[in-house]
């Protein structure tokens, strides 16, 4: 479905939606009406809206996006802190999965008492403002990770849906592998090895307890989806090769933009690109509840 909102607001507020803002005009003396365009069909639950007392600043990626960045006007001097390699992010991510970025424009703004870290609506990130800090809070936590994760996930969940929870992985375990990737970009090799090694130490303990999941169960844990889903394609990358991987996914995203996906649909651009017999990568990562450990492990020697 395409959406398109019309919000009206009290006039000393700033409105946010999904899509491209196209028009902003005065009801009264205390109300005013925006309205947002989407030009392409999204899943109902990124449907989002904020409002509040907004700045804003823009920067235009390499490709000519608009990166509009929001925060509380009261908030304004940690703009730089908060928001802190955003354009770099975008910008790798996108050349990375070879598939230009799929919205009209990109907005991020902070959210009061958020039950999550961030959530990937259409074109509108929000995400807790515990994550709006100074240079010096920045040291201690920071949105860096959260931003690429929420952005991995414009395409990953967004172009392509998942078709139910049993493929939840199609959109955590790539969000979290792309975001992984992009911070890798930022904070070196030996950060992003490290944090596959923290994730695989993780599900080993969760394996070796009996609580391991299989990556295509329905409902399954945070853990399984996002960690696991990671480690999935940390291994199947390393079994055929980046330039097949990276193929694969430009083809998935393209042959199924803007449509609902399997794990299948997904595995059968891996195939068509490689020789390579792939029943025993599906077994043990897609089908297997313990957490193949050793296996992992040796990747990071």
């Amino acid at each position: 479905i395409e959406f398109d909102l019309t919000l009206i607001v009290p006039k000393y507020y700033g409105a946010l939606a999904n899509g491209k803002l196209t028009e902003q005009w005065e009801v009264n003396d205390s109300l005013n009406r925006w309205t947002y365009d989407m030009q392409k069909p999204m899943s109902s639950y990124l449907v989002a809206i904020s409002v509040g007392d907004y700045m804003r600043k823009i920067e235009i990626s390499d490709s000519g996006v608009e990166l509009q960045k929001y925060l509380l006007k009261k908030d304004s001097a940690f703009f730089e802190s908060t928001y802190r390699h955003t354009k770099t992010i975008f910008n790798y991510l996108e050349q990375k999965i070879g598939v230009k970025y799929p919205w009209q424009n990109y907005k991020q703004v902070p959210v009061r008492d958020f039950l999550y870290a961030g959530m990937e609506n259409t074109s509108l990130t929000i995400f807790s403002d515990a994550f709006v800090v100074d240079s010096i809070g920045y040291i201690d936590r920071n949105y860096v990770n959260v931003n690429a994760h929420e952005l991995a996930h414009q395409w990953f969940g967004n172009l392509i849906t998942e078709t139910d929870s049993k493929h939840h992985w199609l959109h955590e375990g790539f969000a979290t592998y792309y975001a992984l990737l992009a911070e890798r970009k930022i904070f070196g090799e030996d950060y992003f090895y490290h944090k596959f090694y923290e994730y695989a130490e993780a599900l080993k303990l969760a394996s070796d307890k009996g609580k391991g999941e299989k990556l295509l169960k329905p409902n399954a844990s945070s853990l399984t989806y996002y960690q696991k889903g990671a480690w999935a394609l940390f291994f199947l990358n390393r079994i055929v090769g980046q330039e097949v991987f990276d193929e694969a996914v430009k083809n998935f995203l393209t042959k199924y933009a803007y449509q609902n996906v399997t794990t299948d649909m997904f595995m059968n651009e891996v195939k068509a690109l490689t020789d390579l017999n792939l029943d025993n990568y599906e077994r043990d990562w897609f089908m297997q509840s313990a957490f193949k450990a050793e296996q992992a492990l040796a990747l990071l020697e």
